[in-house]
C-alpha cells in the first residue's frame, strides 16, 4: 500500500529511507531531524513494516509542514529490517540514498555534510560519525568514529572492525546499492554490515565525513538480549566472504576464528552444542591443515539453526 503526498515536478537530490516498525514513540523526534536538515532538496519515503500505530497519521502531519515529496508505504506483513529497507531503496526518485531508523536523529548538517564529502572525494559511499545516547537516560555513551588512520587502511580498517558503519550516517548512491542487491534478509541484525562488505568487495570508492552528524539511540535491554546472536552472525558474514581477494589471506582467517570463538564463549552456558560447534567451525577455518579444512566443510552441513537461531 502507498500514500503519496507531495509535488513531485523536479527529481529530488537525496532519497530519505526510513524503515519503520512500532516506530510512533521515536518518530516524531526522528521527522523533526529531518525537517530541520539545511540542506533541503529531498524526499522522504518511509515503509511501515507491518505494525498498526501512529506512524501513517504523523506521516501525515509531517507531510503539512514543508513542501517536499512523501511517501509512505506498508507491508501488510512484518517482512524484516532487510526486505523493509530495500521497498524503500526500490522506490527511490533520487539518485543519492540517505538511510536513517525510526529512532535516530540527524543532526542538522548531517546531509550537506555528506554531500559535500560526496564530491569532494569523489566517493560512491559516504557516512559519518555518531554519538551513542542512552534511549532512557538520554546521556551520553560514547562516540563512534573511525580512528586515526583507519580510513587510510581501508578496506582492511572494515574487515578488522576498526570502521565501525551506522547506517543512519550513510548516505550512497542508488546506483551501487542496487548493484549489490541491497540487505541481504538471512541477517536479521547484522545486515548493515554484510551489505557494506559487498558494496566495498565490489569497489565502491567509501569517504568518512570527518563529523559527527547524527545521535544513534541505544536500547540497552534489546541489545543484551541479542548480544550473543550478534556475535553469531558476524562470525557468518566472516565466513560468508572469506574469499574477499583485497584482505589478505592470513587477517581473513584471524577474523573468522576471532568472531566464532567470541560467539562460542558468549554461548557456552545456554547453548553448549552451539558453541562448541562455532569453536570447531573457527578453529578449521583459521587453520591451513587438511582436516581441519575437512572439518569446516562438515559442519556447512549442520543446519543454520543450530548455529544461528
Amino acid at each position: 500500500m502507498c500514500r503519496c503526498w507531495g509535488p513531485a515536478e523536479m527529481p529530488p537530490r537525496v532519497s530519505i529511507c526510513i524503515p519503520a516498525y512500532k516506530a510512533e514513540r521515536y518518530l516524531e523526534e526522528t521527522l523533526a531531524s529531518v525537517r530541520a536538515q539545511t540542506f533541503t532538496e529531498w524526499e522522504l519515503i518511509i515503509v511501515e513494516d507491518g505494525s498498526h500505530d501512529g506512524t501513517e497519521h504523523m506521516i501525515r502531519r509531517f507531510r503539512e509542514q514543508g513542501p517536499q515529496p512523501v511517501r509512505y508505504f506498508r507491508h501488510d506483513h512484518n517482512q524484516g529490517l532487510s526486505a523493509t529497507r530495500n521497498t524503500g531503496f526500490a522506490q527511490a526518485e533520487a539518485n543519492l540514498l540517505a538511510l536513517l531508523d525510526a529512532d535516530d536523529v540527524w543532526r542538522p548538517t548531517h546531509l550537506e555534510t555528506c554531500l559535500a564529502t560526496l564530491t569532494a572525494e569523489s566517493a560512491d559511499f559516504v557516512f559519518g560519525g555518531c554519538q551513542i545516547f542512552d534511549s532512557d537516560t538520554r546521556r551520553p555513551i560514547a562516540e563512534r568514529t573511525p580512528p586515526a588512520g583507519a580510513m587510510a587502511d581501508f578496506p582492511l580498517s572494515l574487515h578488522d572492525g576498526r570502521v565501525v558503519i551506522q547506517p543512519s550516517t550513510v548516505l550512497v548512491k542508488q546506483s551501487w546499492m542496487m548493484r549489490c542487491g541491497g540487505f541481504d534478509r538471512r541477517f536479521p541484525i547484522c545486515n548493515d554490515l554484510e551489505c557494506w562488505f559487498r558494496i566495498a568487495k565490489l569497489g565502491a570508492r567509501f569517504a568518512y565525513t570527518g563529523e559527527i552528524t547524527c545521535d544513534y539511540r541505544k536500547h540497552r535491554a534489546a541489545l543484551s538480549k541479542r548480544s550473543a546472536d550478534l556475535v553469531a552472525e558476524c562470525a557468518q558474514i566472516h565466513r560468508l566472504h572469506r574469499d574477499w581477494p583485497a584482505i589478505p589471506a592470513a587477517q581473513r582467517r584471524v577474523e573468522m576464528w576471532r568472531h566464532h570463538r567470541n560467539a562460542a564463549r558468549m554461548l557456552a552456558r545456554q547453548s553448549p552444542l552451539r558453541a562448541l560447534a562455532l569453536m570447531l567451525r573457527g578453529n578449521a577455518l583459521r587453520a591451513i591443515l587438511p582436516i581441519p579444512v575437512i572439518i569446516s566443510l562438515l559442519l556447512d552441513s549442520v543446519p543454520a539453526e543450530l548455529l544461528l537461531s
